[in-house]
């Protein structure tokens, strides 16, 4: 017993357990080929770039050099059509203008008084050849009646052939001057009415002349600036009591109706890129990308936008971009009145499948 108590104890080999499926393995990977789809697959069917929202933006500026004395409005404000958005005087046109209107005035007096005594002075002429026209009239008509007289006189023998010439003589003679006057008197009737409708004319030049100079020197005294259109104010640049010259804009108003996407492709991919071909546009703050068309490929290459320009190599130095131009379209309107100008955007475009000469052609360019 004691022998079979000192003999070494061996254990016994428990049994292997059977190792299961890698569930944290194989999801592990399911995930990461999932985002790796995720992340190149959209970037190999598509043609990505980056974009801003811009527009035909309206400029608002004062027809001459003036002061501005009140803005009524904020930059990004919205404005709504006709809304006042500043007020700008100039002091120096208005006194120019107040002397040029005197002027004006004292021009159309005068003009009115020429006109008064010129009118007089042809109505005058003109009534004076009427009064012998018609005296010459009647003159004509007694000779005619005397001629008359005397033919039937002369018809019945009682007087001579040379009587009866005379007086039909005299009868023609009269009848000729008074055809001279009549023709007189009508020319002194129409320079009567030439010069009336001249002197009215140049009354009317000279009082239109007045009150545009009234209405300059008006808007000059104070003189405001109204929204053309509905739309969000941008690049303001209006401070009160800033001296502006004619024409310089003071703000610059974005309408969303003229809205369009301007993204800036590498010139290698805008190659694919065709006029008409569809759109998907990502905006900032959209819960929903935005239909769109292609409407314009610009020529010339240019540099990205500081907004757009995240890192060093898509600086001008090292990189040019194709600025491609995108219509939104079938965009709903409270949609449409949500852009805001030059929000970023992300472009996506269909890459086209290319056909077999495309694909020759496009091998021999490379």
């Amino acid at each position: 017993m004691l022998v079979r108590s000192l003999r070494p104890i061996v254990p016994r080999e428990l049994p292997r357990p059977r190792r299961g499926f890698p569930w944290a393995r194989a999801i592990l990977i399911v995930t990461i080929i999932a985002l790796c789809t995720y992340v190149l697959l959209p970037r190999y069917l598509n043609l990505i770039a980056d974009g801003l929202v811009e527009g035909d933006l309206i400029p608002i500026a004062p027809l001459f050099r003036a002061r501005i004395e009140r803005s009524f409005v904020q930059c990004d404000q919205v404005v709504r059509e006709g809304q006042p958005l500043a007020a700008v005087t100039n002091f120096l046109l208005e006194g120019q203008y107040a002397q040029d209107y005197q002027k004006a005035v004292d021009d159309l007096r005068a003009q009115q008084i020429a006109q008064s005594e010129g009118l007089a002075q042809a109505r005058i002429a003109e009534a004076t050849a009427l009064e012998r026209y018609q005296s010459s009239v009647y003159d004509a008509r007694k000779l005619e009646i005397m001629k008359d007289a005397y033919e039937q006189t002369y018809r019945q023998g009682a007087i001579g052939r040379l009587a009866f010439e005379s007086a039909r003589a005299d009868w023609n003679a009269a009848k000729a001057e008074s055809n001279g006057l009549r023709d007189i008197w009508s020319q002194a009737r129409e320079h009567s009415r030439r010069i009336q409708a001249e002197n009215a004319q140049r009354v009317a030049g000279y009082a239109n002349e007045v009150a545009l100079l009234g209405d300059l020197k008006s808007q000059v005294h104070s003189q405001t600036l109204g929204a053309p259109v509905r739309g969000r104010v941008v690049e303001c640049a209006a401070q009160p009591q800033a001296i502006v010259d004619a024409g310089t804009p003071i703000y610059k108003i974005f309408a969303p109706n003229r809205a369009y996407i301007l993204a800036f492709f590498a010139p290698n991919v805008a190659s694919s890129i065709h006029v008409g071909e569809p759109a998907k546009v990502y905006i900032t703050g959209f819960p929903a990308p935005v239909a769109g068309n292609v409407t314009a490929i610009y020529p010339s290459l240019a540099k990205l936008p500081d907004q757009l320009t995240k890192y060093f190599w898509q600086h001008q130095q090292w990189s040019e971009y194709r600025p491609v131009k995108i219509v939104l379209s079938q965009v709903r309107r409270n949609v449409r009145e949500r852009l805001t100008y030059d929000a970023q955007v992300r472009v996506e475009i269909r890459r086209r499948a290319l056909t077999w000469q495309e694909g020759v052609h496009e091998v021999g360019l490379r």
